[in-house]
This record gives C-alpha cells, sequence and structure tokens, in this order.
C-alpha cells in the first residue's frame, strides 16, 4: 500500500513521475513543472493559456504515480 499526504511544500519525486514536453494524442498543451503545486494538503495542477513555450498555446502538468510505473 502507498499514500502520500502532500504536507512536505514539494512534490516528492521519488513517489511521482513529472512527464514533461509534448507528449501524445496532438494535445495542444506542452507538459511543464511549472504549472504543479501543492497547497492544504492537495496536489495541484493547472493548465494555462499561454504562449511561454514556441508552438504551444497553453502549458499544463502531468504526473504518473508509482502504480503507474
Amino acid at each position: 500500500m502507498w499514500s502520500d499526504e502532500f504536507e512536505t511544500g514539494t512534490v516528492d519525486e521519488t513517489g511521482w513521475s513529472f512527464e514533461e514536453g509534448y507528449k501524445r494524442n496532438n494535445e495542444l498543451q506542452y507538459y511543464t513543472k511549472d504549472n504543479a503545486w501543492m497547497e492544504d494538503g492537495c496536489l495541484g495542477l493547472e493548465a494555462r493559456k499561454e504562449s511561454k513555450v514556441p508552438g504551444f498555446a497553453y502549458t499544463s502538468a502531468s504526473v504518473t504515480s508509482p502504480a503507474q510505473k
């Protein structure tokens, strides 16, 4: 059994893996760690309409859990 209470202030990358870049399905988003945060014991992932990365109109965040590895 595994759990994470998100109380450390940063994502524990020994348990979670960030996806970064353009990944799949002709999505319009580019994944970046900048769009993930922890607050009040919760993990937040946010999509943003921004042209931060050339060729992409959106950025987002994506993480995989140990069960997905």
